[in-house]
């Protein structure tokens, strides 16, 4: 790629992102309260094609979790993945740290008793414990969360993980994989100097800015003396990018872990 549209690239993500706020939980916040009053109008990025994707993530749910055990759906955003989850689950809770994404994933598809929202932090020990007083083991499904995160915060979110799912519980997780650094992550998505996509437009405008999560990350994150690794792979996530409303996959990598 031409060292000028990059240079106009970086440029345009540097404008954009201006404004987000230093603290990430602010950051949601504020991105989901935009989505639910209408005030940020654009798709959510990360929520382009859920009906055919969350087939996929309910498949290997019921492949590799057990299926008696409650499933809780970290990071639920607007909740639609915790939705789907509870065809094949008896009891689902989507946890964000987003007050404003559980009251819409609450309005939208909450089921008391059987699809339930909470807002928590799933990075905080004291959240984990909690849940694992309630719930007792639970499997967990984490989809596009850790490739937002840090190092650290990656590491805090696997070990709350690990008391979650107690002895018999499991953790699937997805994540986006892009190859390079963040200029290549965001032509992937469609960018270039000349223009942006809209719904990628608005997550950089108001989000932290997202890295990738692959096999590596993930012995970092998971470390071998205290997660057994069950099965993973490559897949692909559906992103809301083109104009015509279809939608764009990106590479992606998806593993289920077991604590030692």
């Amino acid at each position: 790629m031409p060292l000028g549209d990059s240079i106009r690239l970086a440029s345009r993500v540097a404008i954009l992102s201006g404004r987000v706020p230093r603290s990430p939980s602010a950051a949601w916040e504020r991105f989901w309260a935009g989505i639910a009053e209408g005030t940020l109008p654009e798709d959510v990025l990360w929520e382009g094609d859920p009906h055919s994707e969350a087939g996929e993530h309910v498949t290997r749910g019921i492949d590799h979790l057990d299926p008696s055990l409650p499933v809780v759906d970290v990071g639920c955003g607007s909740g639609w993945l915790s939705a789907a989850l509870a065809r094949a689950f008896p009891r689902v809770l989507g946890l964000d740290a987003s007050a404003a994404a559980v009251d819409l994933a609450a309005q939208h598809h909450g089921e008391p008793g059987r699809v339930d929202f909470l807002a928590a932090d799933a990075t905080d020990p004291e959240t984990s414990e909690r849940l694992h007083g309630e719930l007792g083991d639970a499997n967990a499904v984490v989809r596009g969360v850790l490739h937002v995160l840090t190092p650290a915060k990656q590491r805090a979110l696997a070990a709350g993980l690990r008391t979650l799912v107690g002895t018999r519980g499991r953790v699937y997780l997805v994540e986006t994989n892009v190859p390079g650094g963040g200029l290549g992550y965001l032509r992937a998505l469609g960018a270039s100097g000349e223009s942006i996509p809209a719904p990628l437009a608005q997550a950089i405008r108001t989000l932290p800015q997202p890295g990738h999560f692959g096999p590596a990350e993930r012995a970092r994150a998971f470390p071998e003396d205290q997660w057994r690794l069950e099965a993973d792979g490559s897949t692909a996530l559906a992103l809301a990018l083109p104009a015509d409303g279809s939608h764009l996959r990106v590479p992606a990598y998806w593993t289920v872990a077991s604590a030692r």
